[in-house]
C-alpha cells in the first residue's frame, strides 16, 4: 500500500481503514469489558493487533480447534436460573 500510495501520490492515511472501525461495537465494548480490562476510548490499533496476534498466533498448528465438539462437551447451562426466558 505504501508503495501505491508513494507512486500514486496518495495520502496513506485516507486509503487505510482502523483496526478499531472493523469490529462490532457490541463486540468491542465486551472484548474490553471481559477480556483486555481497558476502557474501549483507551484502544489504539497497535493494541488491538497485539491482541490480535496474541489470539490467532496460539493455536497448535495454526489449526483452529473443533468448536462445535468444544461447546457440546464443555459448555455448561444453569436452567434453573429465573431471568430466562
Amino acid at each position: 500500500m505504501w508503495k501505491r500510495c508513494k507512486d500514486g501520490k496518495e495520502d496513506l492515511g485516507a486509503i487505510l481503514k482502523s483496526v478499531k472501525s472493523s469490529f462490532d461495537d457490541d463486540l468491542l465494548t465486551a472484548l474490553c469489558e471481559a477480556s483486555w480490562g481497558v476502557s474501549k476510548s483507551d484502544l489504539t490499533d497497535e493494541f488491538l493487533m497485539e491482541q490480535i496476534h496474541s489470539i490467532t498466533d496460539s493455536y497448535q498448528n495454526q489449526v483452529l480447534p473443533p468448536v462445535n465438539e468444544l461447546f457440546l462437551n464443555e459448555l455448561k447451562m444453569n436452567m434453573d436460573n429465573t431471568d430466562i426466558q
